[in-house]
């Protein structure tokens, strides 16, 4: 075995005190007594006196929990934990409700705007059904009949004229309705 290589006492402080040996030793061995590098060396030395006054410390202060101790400490413990759930709990609740409170007007407006749209194109499709059939009646009817049943549609609310409906074996529905072929004129003053 070498010299470096001697085994340190298993004494903290004996280890300390042999690593500061060694190191003083490295200066004047590696020719280092005249070199500004030993000044870092000589600080490490210091800096490794230190060392067992910092142990000697923490062991004076370390000294096993006793049993009311850790019960303290994990009521504590829990006691915090407790409050930090809590309080997690009513922050979730305030975004629950801030959601709630977003989420229903959105859902509701959208069910309008979604009925009102239904609504308004299934009308204009009723009444684009009728102008589309025009044609054909003018091809049924001619250029005269298609004219008279414009002038009948012109004339007359169909929903609010009267009619007498009697039901036609088979299904269907015959009505009666009274129509303004022409309005009567309206007099002036």
């Amino acid at each position: 075995m070498s010299e470096r290589a001697v085994r340190p006492a298993p004494d903290f402080g004996a280890q300390v005190a042999e690593a500061q040996r060694q190191l003083a030793e490295s200066i004047s061995r590696a020719g280092l007594n005249r070199d500004a590098y030993r000044h870092v060396l000589e600080a490490h030395v210091v800096a490794l006196a230190v060392l067992p006054a910092f142990v000697a410390e923490i062991e004076a202060k370390r000294q096993p929990w006793t049993k009311d101790e850790r019960r303290e400490a994990a009521l504590a413990f829990v006691a915090r934990l407790d409050q930090r759930i809590a309080g997690r709990m009513v922050q979730f609740n305030l975004w629950a409700m801030v959601g709630i409170a977003v989420a229903v007007p959105v859902l509701c407006g959208g069910a309008f705007l979604g009925g009102w749209w239904w609504g308004y194109h299934s009308e204009t499709l009723e009444v684009q059904r009728a102008v589309d059939a025009l044609p054909a009646a003018a091809i049924r009817y001619g250029a005269a009949g298609a004219q008279q049943w414009l002038t009948l549609m012109a004339n007359n609310d169909i929903t609010g004229a009267h009619r007498d409906c009697q039901a036609v074996t088979g299904g269907g529905e015959a009505c009666s309705y009274d129509l303004w072929s022409r309005l009567p004129q309206v007099p002036t003053r």
